[in-house]
């Protein structure tokens, strides 16, 4: 399966609308809405090769920033190596990974810093049954009292947000930082009091050490067009929001590597 993803808009989206939906065999109101989302988003998933070259190409000469690529190259959050604690060292970082061995990563091997929000939701439903009065049939039996089991449907929900950071590398699937899920003792003692603040301050030393490799936040606040539903047990559901924006951090990555003169600019 291959795509395409529109990365930034070359002109307004009323000048671009009819070209687009005639492409994509959209409606002009389609099309619209299309083009009016948050920046970066695929705006088509094809298995022929030829139709998403032809699109990207089409895309690209109208003078908008696009991307293809085969979706097979995009590596799913719960596939890359997840960030437990790090130690810096000279010259690298060693990432201590959850469930993996460590890596040493080399700070010269980064190609860019993918910042992001992973958004998910837990419902829970819950069913109580109860007795209630029951007039009609109050009324039918002469006056015994009746009464009839009643369902009441309760439904909570929680939402959480978690800063998280792609670092992709060269050679290597990129890895996931989040901001809750890591420890922070390879600060020694430049540790701070909340997590937020700890996770701030290891991007920052991380940049500091990878000045040549961009720091981009743009994903911050979009939001994935779709997301995963898990299902958690019975009455229990999750919404995830993270291979939404794994594909977007790959967009992302793929549009700063062709933008760079890094020397380290991915080939």
């Amino acid at each position: 399966m291959y795509a395409v993803a529109l990365v930034a808009l070359g002109t307004s989206v009323e000048a671009e609308a009819p070209s687009f939906a005639e492409e994509l065999g959209l409606d002009p109101y389609g099309a619209t809405q299309v083009l009016r989302r948050q920046l970066p988003t695929v705006v088509l998933r094809t298995p022929d090769r030829d139709v998403a070259s032809k699109q990207l190409e089409r895309l690209v000469r109208r003078g908008h920033s696009a991307v293809g690529f085969s979706l097979a190259a995009v590596v799913a959050s719960a596939a890359m190596g997840e960030v437990r604690s790090f130690v810096l060292e000279d010259g690298a970082v060693r990432f201590q990974l959850r469930g993996r061995q460590d890596e040493l990563v080399p700070f010269d091997a980064f190609l860019c810093f993918v910042r992001a929000v992973h958004r998910s939701t837990e419902k829970v439903t819950t069913v109580t049954k109860e007795r209630a009065f029951d007039i009609k049939k109050f009324a039918v039996s002469g006056g015994v009292l009746m009464t009839k089991a009643v369902e009441k449907e309760k439904v909570s929900q929680v939402e959480e947000r978690e800063p998280v950071v792609y670092l992709f590398r060269r050679g290597s699937p990129p890895l996931l930082f989040g901001a809750t899920r890591a420890k922070y003792m390879g600060l020694g003692a430049e540790v701070r009091p909340t997590q937020l603040e700890n996770f701030e301050r290891t991007l920052t030393l991380l940049r500091e050490r990878a000045p040549f490799a961009p720091y981009d936040t743009r994903l911050v606040g979009v939001r994935a067009p779709s997301e995963v539903k898990m299902g958690l047990g019975r009455g229990q559901e999750s919404t995830s929001s993270a291979d939404g924006i794994d594909l977007l951090a790959h967009v992302v990555a793929m549009t700063l590597a062709r933008a760079s003169a890094s020397p380290y600019r991915e080939r």
